[in-house]
């Protein structure tokens, strides 16, 4: 696989993401069908796939002090631009909230799920004065892949309305490297072609600051702080991988109306990905070079993890796809080679395999800090010579085999945990949307 395409496949996966990927993607088709609907949006349903759905049933939208996938689908329509892709509704305004949650109230908008779709599915139908029009997502939180109204399609994926569309090919040629791969390509990489990865260590420090600060969500990071301060927990490298990751955790899943950098379609993703490597990388001090190098390897790792168990899986990949990435990463930093890393991959999949994804909320920090802490211990004990082997479990020969018996797990041994989980989830008087 060419450098380039390698690099282009970084630049496009590790994007800006402003508030929860499933509601924001809700609303980036609510905002696609607006567009084509050309007037006043006065209904809406939106029908997603079952991972969509919970993962937007109970997380913070930022500046709304409110939850769900309704009051997004709502502010798609009223402010969003798809243009802005994963940023769609930074624009958010007092008055824009208020008007949201007046339609919302009202009863004008349905949200419900298909549970034939799987991994990212989203389809927006809208209705005015100027008839009605539908817009669909498919594949990624980005990919519109149809459009249409009054029933005329406006555009359709591969000249065809509804086809759906795979993996792009830089993507699905990334799941034919190996992790000795993609450690030479962090290695020789021209550091001009993925330094800009240092400004998702600021924007997600500069989320964790918010988080600290105001005391969002859980308000695990400010919590984890305490404790430091009362001696009840000791100071170090892996316990400020824990304050940080969940700090922005708590941050993002509260809804503080504040972007972070992304990975493989997830904000959580990029926060896994990414504070544990800078909190080594500064302990270390390594140096910004092989820190933006660093972030190179955790982000690939994280996105070829992915490619195995698919954009939306009952395993939580915030812990497991991104905190392989963020184990791999840190086992470089602290000088270990290909076999190293790999061993790294191997303890963590090992150690976290059996996390569930039970839908975005306020405890998704929680499972992030423990991703962050685990990350680091896998890669500490790896460079020293500790690896899960192919008697542990799921753990295969390799770090491949082993990534690739985690993809068979969820997609088969996993297949009805969501149908379960959102059984539990939509129980009961308060928890349905």
């Amino acid at each position: 696989m060419e450098r380039s395409r390698l690099v282009a496949l970084l630049r496009e996966q590790v994007v800006p993401a402003f508030g929860c990927t499933e509601p924001v993607a809700c609303a980036l088709a609510v905002a696609r069908a607006r567009e084509a609907l050309g007037g006043a949006v006065e209904r809406i349903h939106v029908l997603t796939s079952p991972g969509v759905y919970k993962n937007g049933l109970g997380v913070g939208i930022p500046g709304t002090g409110a939850r769900g996938i309704p009051i997004a689908a709502v502010l798609g329509a009223l402010i969003g631009e798809p243009e802005r892709g994963l940023e769609v509704l930074a624009g958010v305004t007092p008055e824009a909230v208020q008007a949201a949650q007046a339609m919302v109230a009202s009863g004008a908008v349905a949200v419900s799920y298909d549970p034939g779709e799987e991994g990212v599915y989203v389809e927006a139908r809208v209705s005015g004065a100027a008839g009605t029009a539908r817009a669909v997502i498919r594949g990624t939180h980005t990919n519109i892949v149809y459009a249409e109204k009054n029933g005329r399609p406006l555009l359709t994926a591969s000249g065809a309305a509804g086809t759906t569309p795979r993996s792009s090919a830089s993507a699905a040629e990334l799941a034919q490297l190996s992790l000795a791969d993609l450690v030479g390509f962090a290695e020789e990489v021209p550091l001009g072609e993925v330094e800009f990865l240092l400004e998702g260590v600021r924007l997600n420090r500069a989320a964790a600051e918010a988080g600290l600060k105001v005391g969002a969500g859980l308000a695990l990071g400010r919590a984890l702080a305490q404790l430091v301060e009362e001696g009840k927990c000791p100071d170090g490298p892996i316990v400020r991988a824990k304050i940080l990751t969940a700090a922005a955790a708590d941050a993002r899943m509260g809804g503080l109306p504040i972007p972070v950098m992304s990975s493989a379609g997830s904000g959580n993703h990029g926060i896994t990905a990414t504070l544990p490597v800078a909190v080594m990388a500064e302990h270390l001090g390594a140096g910004t070079e092989k820190l933006a190098r660093a972030l190179a390897l955790s982000h690939l790792v994280t996105l070829y993890v992915k490619e195995f168990t698919g954009r939306l899986s009952p395993i939580c990949g915030c812990a497991v796809a991104a905190g392989a990435g963020a184990a791999a990463a840190v086992a470089w930093l602290l000088g270990g080679g290909a076999e190293a890393v790999g061993a790294a991959v191997q303890n963590l999949i090992a150690d976290l395999a059996g996390m569930l994804c039970d839908g975005g909320k306020n405890g998704c920090a929680l499972k992030l800090s423990t991703a962050a802490a685990e990350a680091i211990l896998a890669a500490e004990l790896a460079v020293a010579g500790i690896s899960a082997d192919w008697y542990d479990g799921i753990v295969g020969r390799s770090p491949e085999e082993t990534i690739r018996n985690l993809g068979f797990v969820s997609a088969y041994g996993l297949a009805r945990a969501d149908e379960a989980i959102l059984a539990v989830l939509t129980a009961g008087a308060g928890r349905k949307p």
